[in-house]
Parts: C-alpha cells; sequence; structure tokens
C-alpha cells in the first residue's frame, strides 16, 4: 500500500484483511440468510480495488 501511496498502510492492511476476513464468515457461516450480504461486500470491494493494485 506504500506504493500506491495510501494514508497509514498499516492500519488499511489490518482493515481490509479484518474486512475480509468477516465477509468470508457472512458467506461461509450465512447467519440468518446474510450470507449474499458478504458475497455482494467481497464483489463490490475487489471490483473497486483492483485500479490501486494494477496500473493499467
Amino acid at each position: 500500500m506504500i506504493e500506491v501511496k495510501r494514508p497509514n498502510p498499516k492500519l488499511f492492511s489490518v482493515v481490509t484483511i479484518l474486512y475480509h476476513l468477516i465477509e468470508s464468515a457472512l458467506v461461509i457461516f450465512n447467519p440468518l440468510g446474510y450470507g449474499w450480504v458478504g458475497a455482494s461486500g467481497l464483489i463490490i470491494f475487489n471490483l473497486l480495488i483492483i485500479p490501486f493494485g494494477h496500473a493499467f
């Protein structure tokens, strides 16, 4: 994250990891039928983060 000039790269990395773990847990365990929320969150996050990871 240093290469893409994100503020506070350590915090950004920790938040990203926690977000992925929480969303994945929603998909895996599907509490109260909210697995679709986790799947949607992962899809949207990954689509939004592509421009940061790849310089086209």
